[in-house]
């Protein structure tokens, strides 16, 4: 016998009223939730947490089930109250989330008070938070007037950045809108000629999607200067002595966190490589970044981008794809500005070839990173949350490996980002992460067009922002398609 279904309160706020609503509608039509999941393009699943409470849907879903149920607009009209309310309650984050600021209510709050420069420029620095990898750093904000504005740049008051050092921002600041806005760019621009004010690119507002970048790069890229001629001794010794197994011998003392995650990673990615030499088809991979936060360095690290692009070169064009795992079990839904660097590194994998899949079961959480091979060989490659140094290890044990197999079946098999094709699996998995998919897409095809090296560029020879200019366009090019 079927489980009965909840009953729903709607009486209780916005979001369960939402649900009510929803499920009311869907039975009304005399459909199940895989159904309509289908439908809309999301599971099951997520329509009946959504029927629940539990889960929060974004404006382009509402829209979506609307269509399909022709109910009306009913859902949609609920969404811009549903966002005040999910505004409210993520004033404070779970202590278990990343302790990012507000883009807009912390961007300018956070700065030091003006110092006005001799040249009149006004100078604050702005702090930049911790996080689980990443350490706290600052940057150095140039602020002038907006004095004008078109559709596709703004324009600030001319002032003198000649004493502006690499990694500091300019920022235009308009303040005669209901809500600051802010635009943010490498400070170091020039004015077209003359006097005239030097100009930015629409697209470099300070939203969600551009302070993720923006925190990302800025946090990766001063731990790894800082650290750089330890640095390059310990890759000088790598690049000697390719590493065969996991060990702490590489790391040298001093080393931020983060300066380790990158030699882990190198690490890693060197061992996978030269496993894969002896690989005759598509691998599969189970990956372990969780946060945003992990999952930027697929974006940053120059190293990994090599990496993806040897994989595509040598197995894209097989009948097989590859397919990369993440195990997402019901998110720690940190910040959007976090959640948009998790998105952005799955819209990498698909644009290299490499098909996004997510396990949401808590059971498979603390799996390491792993490759599988055809022949169904285990390479084991691991860098985060292991302490310091990598784990590395081929697995010839038959029984140890099933384990690494019934992982990676698991899921595979219930996949919950499952779809027909890329742009359907990054829509489902942005509806998991709570992150408007319409928005979502405009703002990767803007800053593609305007060009993430326009907006931050890193200091340090080891990270680039290629990677995220390719997820841009890969997703740049998924809105066009999916425009009407």
């Amino acid at each position: 016998m079927g489980q009965a279904a909840r009953l729903l309160t709607p009486d209780v706020s916005v979001h369960h009223r939402f649900g009510a609503e929803l499920r009311r509608w869907r039975q009304q039509r005399g459909l199940s939730q895989n159904a309509l999941g289908r439908l809309v393009h999301a599971s099951g699943d997520l329509i009946g947490k959504i029927e629940k409470a539990e889960r929060w849907p974004g404006a382009e879903l509402a829209r979506r089930c609307d269509h399909a149920l022709d109910s009306g607009d009913a859902l949609a009209r609920l969404v811009p109250q549903l966002d005040q309310e999910r505004r409210r309650k993520n004033t404070s984050p779970p202590a278990a989330a990343m302790s990012m600021p507000d883009p807009l209510d912390r961007f300018v709050a956070s700065a030091l008070p003006p110092t006005a420069d001799r040249n009149g420029a006004d100078r604050r620095v702005i702090d930049l938070p911790a996080g689980s990898l990443f350490m706290a750093t600052s940057l150095t904000a140039w602020y002038a007037p907006l004095v004008k504005q078109t559709r596709a740049n703004v324009f600030t008051a001319p002032i003198d950045l000649r004493a502006a050092r690499p990694g500091d921002v300019l920022v235009a600041q308009d303040l005669d809108t209901e809500r600051p806005r802010f635009f943010a760019a490498e400070a170091r621009r020039r004015p077209p000629s003359g006097n005239e004010g030097i100009v930015i690119p629409a697209a470099y507002v300070v939203d969600d999607f551009a302070l993720g970048i923006l925190w990302a790069t800025r946090a990766v890229d001063d731990a790894l200067h800082d650290d750089d001629r330890t640095l390059a001794d310990a890759i000088d010794r790598l690049r000697q002595s390719p590493p065969s197994h996991g060990s702490a011998d590489l790391l040298a003392d001093g080393l931020t966190a983060t300066s380790e995650g990158w030699m882990g990673s190198f690490a890693c990615a060197s061992f996978i490589g030269s496993q894969l030499d002896r690989v005759s088809g598509p691998p599969l991979f189970w990956t372990r970044e969780q946060r945003g936060e992990e999952a930027a360095a697929w974006l940053l690290f120059e190293h990994k981008l090599d990496y993806l692009r040897r994989l595509r070169n040598r197995f894209a064009d097989r009948n097989t794809p590859m397919a990369r795992v993440f195990c997402l079990p019901e998110p720690v839904l940190g910040p959007t500005a976090e959640r948009t660097l998790l998105l952005l590194a799955a819209a990498l994998m698909e644009a290299m070839g490499v098909a996004v899949q997510v396990c949401g079961d808590l059971a498979y959480a603390a799996v390491e990173g792993f490759v599988l091979t055809p022949t169904g060989g285990v390479i084991v490659a691991n860098w985060l949350r292991s302490g310091r140094g990598w784990h590395g290890d081929v697995i010839s044990c038959s029984a140890t490996a099933s384990a690494y197999q019934d992982a990676i079946g698991f899921g595979r098999a219930h996949n919950i980002v499952a779809a027909d094709d890329a742009a359907g699996r990054l829509q489902r998995l942005a509806e998991y992460l709570e992150i408007d998919w319409a928005w979502f897409t405009a703002r990767a095809a803007q800053m593609y067009s305007a060009g993430v090296d326009g907006f931050v560029q890193p200091r340090s020879r080891l990270l680039s922002t290629a990677g995220m200019q390719i997820a841009c366009k890969y997703l740049a090019q998924v809105r066009g398609h999916q425009q009407p």
